[in-house]
């Protein structure tokens, strides 16, 4: 239970271009964009659905549900004093919501805490590209926390908590264990 929990909690990165909206240039829309790359891992087309296959020289790729793949393997991570297991992620036009499209690798590694809530902390460092309604990216090295149950939404808003940062072709933003209430169902653009 607790593999198949990490498991829902991927990210992605993205890589494309397109003719579609930049991202709104401030904090929330960064971090809208950052939560919306993690799709790819925490839906039933993503990370979770390749680890249910076997892995085939440590990596196994599967169709996204609207077009293109997404390739998840096992890597090492160093930190500190040792190394843990995390999963590379690479997308190849991966479109998860018909919106916008997603190439690029990302690695990322996952933490599950417990306590009145269960929550996970993702691990992100890649960029994103995002093609479609959206045509811009975002470059992150970032840790974002939010509720488990509270990953698959796709309206209304979510709460996160991120340390690190995410660049866009506008600006780079830089969070300090900052709480945002972002938008779960699309990306804030910039006006114009």
């Amino acid at each position: 239970m607790r593999a198949a929990l990490l498991v829902l909690v991927g990210v992605g990165v993205l890589s494309g271009c397109g003719g579609g909206a930049k991202i709104a240039d401030n904090k929330e829309a960064a971090a809208a964009a950052a939560f919306a790359a993690s799709r790819g891992a925490n839906s039933a087309h993503g990370m979770y659905r390749a680890l249910q296959q076997p892995i085939v020289g440590m990596s196994t790729t599967v169709d996204c549900p609207n077009g293109g793949t997404v390739a998840v393997g096992l890597t090492t991570l160093a930190g500190g004093t040792g190394a843990s297991v995390g999963y590379e992620l690479t997308y190849n036009n991966c479109n998860y919501d018909s919106a916008n499209s997603l190439s690029g690798t990302m690695t990322l590694a996952m933490n599950v805490s417990s306590g009145e809530t269960t929550g996970i902390a993702l691990t992100m460092k890649g960029r994103v590209t995002f093609s479609g309604e959206t045509s811009d990216f975002v470059d992150m090295d970032l840790t974002q926390t939010v509720d488990i149950t509270r990953l698959s939404e796709t309206s209304g808003t979510v709460s996160v908590v991120l340390d690190g940062t995410v660049t866009t072709s506008s600006n780079t933003y830089t969070y300090s264990q900052e709480t945002l209430v972002i938008t779960a169902d699309g990306i804030p653009h910039a006006e114009g």
